[in-house]
């Protein structure tokens, strides 16, 4: 048995409340278990004999759930771990290391610049300006040149390339760049582009596909949002922002996107993530997937494929502004940028998430249990409306996405109505 305490009691006066340790039972290999006992997170023994705090792992379910590592993810509970174990069930690892067929989805994970070894790289606006370069959007250009924006993790969000500028604090000792977070106003205009601090030439940056997708490093179980994922166009980025780079045609890695922001792929992230990094071994162990999924006629639409009932989303979610027309032209889709709208973009967000709970094979009980697994969600959705909007937003879609399944009929969506308006 392994059991988990933190010193919050505290049992042990004289150190810190956050430190934490266990209490660890071994047998010799001669006596060896079918099965081992957990418990994360207690406070005190007598934690351990409440309902639900205990629970077991075998060896087998252990390699499930981290075939690459072997290492046991922190549940808080047994029923966080019997819902991860069944999700690993029906959707194995990311990427199974020393298996052929073990990275269906082709992904590679990179870093472009590291923000202290390569800062001699970049370069401010003012030094750009200065040397007669001008200004094109959020990049440089000066005769055939180009200066590239280095992106950093505070300027991009959930679906949302332009979550925030970088200005600089002459106040802040520490910590001097800030983001300064773009408006619905601002967002509105498809020309108005997230700004950075820094700039670096072209020529140093590696090829680029069409787009890209990154995540935030520093992440934590107890954050808002854990795996925050994003798109972003062909720019330089920070080592803050790995990037999962894939060579599957660009609606594919729309999907993977999509599957990588979703509630039910945030929640296995929580199981394991213990610190504040997200470590592309972590990511490699989140439950995925298969690609050929998707290319399977939509269960709630028959008359389309699942891969496009979610790339019609994810594209409207995607391309708001001119940068991200290289993601457009890569998915064939001949348009203006959509108009941001907070609205809308709630629904389109409740559907793909209610899309991957169906597809993970997640029951609405579980649904609705793993929703209450994201607190500050639900605490900001409270003070805003007044209730979980985006639970109950998520689980009326589920009922009739479930709905439509059972009964073949197409589920009925306005988003698919106004877009089909557009052509």
């Amino acid at each position: 048995s392994l059991y988990d305490f933190e010193n919050r009691k505290p049992l042990f006066e004289a150190v810190d409340s956050r430190a934490r340790f266990c209490l660890l039972t071994l047998a010799g290999r001669d006596f060896r278990e079918h099965e081992a006992a957990f418990a994360f997170f207690a406070h005190e023994p007598a934690d351990l004999d409440r309902p639900g705090v205990k629970f077991t792992l075998t060896p087998d379910e252990i390699t499930l759930l981290n075939p690459n590592t072997g290492t046991c993810p922190i549940f808080r509970n047994r029923r966080d771990a019997e819902i991860t174990l069944a999700i690993y069930r029906r959707a194995p690892v990311l990427v199974e290391e020393g298996d052929s067929d073990g990275n269906p989805w082709g992904v590679k994970f990179t870093t472009m610049f590291h923000m202290s070894n390569d800062s001699y790289l970049f370069h401010t606006r003012d030094e750009l300006e200065d040397q007669g370069w001008t200004l094109c959007g959020n990049a440089f250009s000066r005769g055939g040149e180009t200066m590239l924006p280095l992106f950093q993790g505070m300027m991009a969000d959930l679906y949302n390339h332009r979550a925030a500028d970088v200005v600089r604090s002459e106040s802040a000792e520490k910590r001097q760049n800030q983001p300064r977070y773009l408006t619905d106003q601002d967002r509105s205009d498809p020309e108005r582009l997230a700004m950075p601090q820094y700039w670096v030439s072209s020529t140093e940056v590696p090829p680029l596909p069409d787009w890209l997708i990154g995540f935030s490093d520093i992440t934590s179980a107890t954050n808002e949002r854990t795996m925050v994922a994003y798109p972003l166009p062909p720019v330089a980025t920070g080592n803050k922002i790995p990037l999962v780079m894939s060579d599957l045609p660009s609606s594919k890695r729309a999907v993977l996107l999509a599957m990588m922001s979703s509630y039910v792929f945030d929640f296995v992230a929580r199981q394991k993530v213990s610190g504040t990094t997200l470590n592309f071994f972590l990511v490699k162990q989140f439950s995925a997937l298969a690609p050929k999924l998707f290319d399977l006629p939509c269960p709630w639409n028959r008359r389309q494929t699942t891969e496009a009932w979610l790339v019609r989303r994810v594209s409207e979610l995607v391309y708001t502004a001119v940068d991200m027309k290289s993601f457009a032209d890569s998915i064939g889709l001949q348009s203006e940028p959509f108009k941001w709208d907070p609205l809308r973009r709630s629904q389109l967000r409740a559907e793909l998430d209610a899309a991957f709970f169906v597809l993970y094979g997640i029951s609405r009980e579980d649904a609705d249990y793993i929703m209450d697994s994201f607190p500050i969600v639900r605490r900001k959705d409270e003070a805003k409306h007044g209730d979980y909007r985006t639970k109950l937003l998520i689980l009326k879609i589920f009922d009739a996405i479930s709905e439509a399944e059972r009964t073949g009929a197409p589920y009925g969506s306005s988003i698919d109505r106004s877009l089909s308006s557009k052509g």
